[in-house]
């Protein structure tokens, strides 16, 4: 009988991955607002891979006619990056959770790297980390808000803690400060009590965990990510029994998937894998008129011929994947290559954040061009890097002879104020998207509350740096024309009202 108890022991510890405790382990204590950080970002990517988020994803997002002309205009390639950014989440979680995996006591958690590895590499999870339905995911998730909620709360009553205690220390030198309303003994309980409400938070978040409790939390919540992306991406399994486990567990998400997302999602058939960037030219000038009809040009405009089984669906073999992408497992990692922002790219440049903020600029001038003052106009042109305002030049100067005979034409104001509403509707998204990005990256290190989830093609990062040039060139020219427009029609009707008055008191 005993013999057979210490032989159970090993194996179930082996199985369950959890050992008898022999001696106290160490406990995660002042690392709780580092690890409610990465639950709070385990949370976001396993929500950025929801229902709805890809029903998104796939409606709108690879819709978005900024997108469209100056990333990319393939489907395959638009998801490829989005895969490649979910991918660089992924393995920057990854890195985090081993780092506080070296010092686990359990061997699986302890060599996590390794773990993590096998399982993008090799497609194997032979720990039985991932969850094996979405409603234990869900749980876990609900148990990291929880625990993400006290880590808030206990960095705020932590912060005034320090300052009561501080507070206390300076009445206990300075006998003087007794006597400003508060005895020393209230002041100690008020201390006392602080402390407590501090411990409490303390125990109900990971403060006095171990490493190996929130490890395994984290582990298990990523490996499950890992296989909802490898679903919804449509990365196949090495093996039908691995195959049919995944099918299993996730076939609730997939029919209810489906529902939204099997629509027609249209593929060129001369679309296979990988595609570039966005190149080309966006615009073509013409010298000899000043319309905005006669400037802007859209691209892309190359017919491609439509696979009908790709529009109507292939019966004879079922839909594996919400996106239809045919990719290797063998790309799954690789494809975080391209986040490296070509040299084309606004990214390459530095030059997103910059654009964006003269984009939106431009975009509130434009509401009113006839309020543009001297010093408006200067702050304007100081925020313009040398090749604006070398094509700017170039453009103005193009039609400056017959600007004196055309400001006064309403129809050509009404033309440049409609062309450039045109290209502010799918410029400003590209815009506010990399504002809002760069504020929650920010927003994100300094507290516990969820990002909207942007992603870098939904900005101005990958954009092609020509392309959105000759964009804000073209509403640059068309801001002025507007704004000297409304100049001398302000001129204009003072001099009438100058000379009516004029024409009153010669009268009299």
């Amino acid at each position: 009988m005993g013999g057979g108890k210490l032989r159970a022991k090993p194996w179930r510890w082996l199985m369950r991955g959890w050992g008898r405790k022999e001696r106290p382990r160490p406990v995660i204590g002042v690392l709780t607002f580092e690890v409610s950080r990465l639950m709070l970002k385990t949370i976001n990517l396993w929500q950025a891979l929801d229902d709805d988020r890809v029903a998104v994803l796939r409606d709108e997002t690879l819709r978005l006619q900024g997108v469209r002309k100056l990333v990319s205009d393939e489907d395959d390639f638009l998801l490829s990056l989005a895969l490649a950014e979910t991918m660089d989440a992924v393995h920057i979680l990854a890195r985090a959770i081993a780092r506080l995996g070296s010092r686990c006591s359990n061997p699986v958690l302890l060599r996590f790297e390794y773990v993590f590895a096998d399982l993008i590499k090799t497609d194997s999870d032979l720990c039985g980390l991932e969850y094996s339905n979405k409603k234990k995911m869900v749980r876990e998730v609900k148990k990291m808000e929880k625990f993400i909620a006290a880590s808030s709360n206990l960095y705020q009553e932590v912060e005034i803690l320090a300052e009561l205690e501080n507070d206390l220390r300076r009445m206990q030198t300075i006998p003087a400060m007794n006597r400003q309303g508060c005895s020393l003994g209230v002041f100690k309980k008020r201390v006392s009590w602080q402390r407590q409400a501090v411990k409490n938070l303390q125990d109900a978040s990971v403060w006095n965990r171990s490493y190996d409790f929130v490890v395994r939390i984290l582990a298990r919540a990523l490996f499950t990510i890992v296989a909802r992306i490898k679903f919804v991406f449509g990365f196949h399994r090495k093996d039908e029994a691995y195959g049919s486990k995944t099918t299993g567990h996730l076939s609730s998400i997939y029919h209810s998937v489906s529902g939204i997302l099997n629509s027609s999602f249209l593929h060129s058939s001369n679309v296979r894998g990988i595609r570039s960037f966005a190149s080309g030219p966006l615009m073509n000038h013409s010298s000899s008129k000043s319309s905005p009809r006669g400037n802007f040009h859209k691209q892309n405009n190359n017919t491609t011929t439509i696979d009908r089984n790709e529009i109507e669906g292939d019966e004879s073999e079922p839909q594996t994947n919400i996106f239809n992408m045919k990719l290797s497992l063998s790309l799954f990692e690789s494809k975080r290559k391209l986040l490296i922002a070509p040299p084309s790219t606004l990214g390459a440049a530095s030059l997103a954040l910059h654009y964006a903020n003269l984009i939106i600029a431009i975009e509130k001038l434009s509401a009113s061009p006839n309020s543009i003052g001297p010093d408006v106009r200067d702050e304007l042109y100081r925020m313009l890097p040398s090749s604006i305002r070398i094509s700017l030049k170039i453009r103005l100067s193009s039609y400056a002879k017959n600007l004196a005979s055309s400001v006064y034409d309403p129809t050509l104001a009404e033309e440049w104020s409609d062309a450039m509403i045109k290209i502010l509707n799918w410029l400003s998204p590209l815009a506010h998207n990399m504002i809002k990005w760069q504020s929650d990256r920010n927003f994100e290190k300094q507290n516990f509350v969820s990002s909207t989830n942007v992603l870098l093609m939904q900005t101005l990062y990958y954009a092609n740096q020509a392309k959105t040039e000759a964009a804000i060139t073209e509403l640059l020219v068309g801001l002025n024309y507007l704004w000297r427009y409304g100049r001398e029609l302000n001129a204009k009707a003072m001099l009438d009202c100058v000379g009516s008055r004029t024409f009153m008191n010669a009268g009299r």
